[in-house]
């Protein structure tokens, strides 16, 4: 992903994750779906230590298709 384009999908957001660090995000995500399970897994910890209201407000800010990370 270069700097400045903007995520509008999960896809561009997994994309995103996997790019931030190139030389190691084989070994740390694997392939898509295993991507994708890590982060929906960061996210629900991520639940676990912000309250209901903060959660509702970022999904605000979020596009609708990145709001199912949440879920």
């Amino acid at each position: 992903m270069t700097p400045g384009k903007s995520i509008g999908t999960v896809d561009d957001f997994i994309d995103a994750v996997l790019e931030y660090d190139q030389r190691t995000a084989g070994m740390d995500f694997g392939n898509r779906e295993h991507s994708l399970e890590i982060v929906k897994t960061l996210f629900r910890m991520i639940k676990n230590y912000v309250s209901d209201e903060e959660i509702q407000d970022l999904k605000g800010d979020l596009l609708r298709h990145l709001k199912t990370l949440l879920d």
